[in-house]
């Protein structure tokens, strides 16, 4: 189910692909001989904690941009590489102590995937975007600005490609992606009280989206419930 379906049905059109525990990581998003690419860490659109009443176990939901749904057990965490659990974390939001506890559980696998592989520290970590001509680029905090054209307000970002990205203001709010969200919110400060009440709105419409599509898969798979 591509995105055209995705496009047609909405967001209920996600569909679960389950994974049982192996020796291989049917979840990760490397590719074999290559590893970790932007490209992979871009399919990953949303990462959120649901509870299994069958299982009695926290899993990971990896709800991918193509509609598919994969669910990440512990163990599978076990086997990723350390550039996935980073850029699953940075999506991981910590709002109770069981997602701050599965949190916790992605920063230890990746200190001890760090020190196998002599890296002792590392520095926090800046997602990075593909610019229109293909160079990848580290996004800047406090970079986003306000912009007007034709006398419609907007919200640039991602200044540093050599063509910005815009966030759509006001009543049209909802009509930005969830990566566009994501970016938005990490490239914008808050020392101008105009873009502090921006990004205290795409924060809101970004939650509002996350779990549109978390509770959209809910009611079609039995045995699982949202961690509140």
């Amino acid at each position: 189910m591509g995105k055209e379906s995705r496009d047609k049905y909405g967001l209920g059109s996600h569909r679960e692909k389950r994974v049982n525990n192996s020796p291989m990581d049917h979840t990760s998003l490397a590719e074999p001989g290559v590893g970790v690419t932007q490209e992979n860490l871009d399919t990953l659109e949303s990462v959120q904690l649901i509870y299994h009443r069958g299982l009695k176990k926290d899993f990971l939901l990896y709800f991918k941009s193509d509609g598919r749904v994969y669910r990440v057990s512990e163990d599978d965490i076990g086997l990723k590489m350390k550039e996935e659990l980073e850029y699953v974390l940075y999506l991981l939001k910590v709002k109770n102590q069981r997602t701050h506890q599965a949190a916790e559980v992605l920063r230890s696998r990746m200190m001890k995937a760090r020190i196998l592989s002599g890296l002792k520290s590392a520095g926090s970590y800046i997602p990075r975007f593909r610019d229109y001509n293909g160079k990848l680029v580290e996004m800047q905090r406090n970079s986003a600005r306000l912009r007007t054209d034709l006398g419609i307000k907007v919200l640039e970002f991602n200044l540093e490609s050599d063509k910005s990205f815009i966030i759509k203001l006001g009543n049209d709010m909802r009509k930005n992606n969830i990566y566009s969200l994501r970016a938005a919110i990490y490239q914008t400060g808050e020392s101008d009280p105009e873009l502090r009440e921006i990004k205290k709105i795409m924060i809101a419409e970004l939650e509002r989206a996350e779990r549109k599509l978390l509770q959209d898969y809910i009611r079609t798979v039995p045995d699982i419930e949202e961690i509140k």
